[in-house]
């Protein structure tokens, strides 16, 4: 086997080449957000980029740091905005407003869901509504319990 050899060298100092491995697209979207903020002086990219050179890091090693720092900060932001579309009304998890009222399938038409608001008529056939006395009590009596082998009636 041959002797391995270092990558590479400057002086004393070994440095290792980097991976030129991922997207290219986002590299270079990467690079483009960089240079972007660099040419702003006020921008926190700018002042990153000027700590780090101050810091004793080559231009192209502070460079590549504000690029792994923006990847940071889109990939963060990424994820919140992932979350934040997970989420329904109120910010619960599950709470979609997507969700059938109707059923257990998410995919019950418009027209098979509660509406909103006071029913205007009532849908109770006349002979299953609770008969009120004109006496006592204001409130229906509540229904019989059924046995389990009783079937309910039609």
């Amino acid at each position: 086997m041959a002797p391995r050899r270092p990558d590479a060298s400057s002086g004393d100092q070994v440095r290792h080449r980097l991976s030129r491995a991922g997207s290219r697209q986002v590299n270079r979207a990467l690079h483009i957000m960089a240079v972007v903020q660099l040419r702003h002086r006020d921008s926190e990219g700018r002042a990153y980029y000027d700590r780090k050179v101050a810091a004793g890091k080559t231009t192209r090693e502070a460079m590549r740091a504000l690029k792994r720092r923006l990847s940071d900060i889109a990939c963060h932001q990424m994820i919140l905005d992932l979350r934040a579309a997970q989420t329904g009304p109120g910010g619960h998890v599950g709470a979609a407003t997507g969700s059938s009222a109707a059923g257990f399938n998410p995919s019950t038409g418009a027209s098979e869901k509660s509406l909103p608001g006071p029913a205007t008529h009532d849908p109770t056939p006349a002979l299953s509504r609770p008969i009120r006395s004109s006496g006592r009590s204001r409130h229906p009596s509540p229904a019989p319990a059924r046995s389990r082998g009783q079937a309910p009636f039609a």
